[in-house]
């Protein structure tokens, strides 16, 4: 099970910082406007998007993985 609000906190805080907007986060991470607004929004992502998202925000997957 993935921890989402960890997820969607870490993915708009990091948005923030860049000072990014939505569009230019999409691109860089390679997900549709829809898929990137549905995490934001507390949504599972599927395991390439989460891959996709954690190789943007410089992390391991491991650390949205709840027991």
């Amino acid at each position: 099970m993935i921890n989402t609000e960890k997820l969607k906190k870490d993915l708009f805080h990091v948005r923030g910082l860049r000072n990014q907007s939505m569009d230019a986060a999409c691109k860089e991470i390679g997900i549709s406007k829809p898929t990137y607004s549905r995490i934001e929004n507390g949504n599972t992502p599927d395991a390439l998007t989460l891959l996709k998202v954690c190789k943007w925000l410089g992390v391991n997957p491991n650390i949205y993985l709840k027991s």
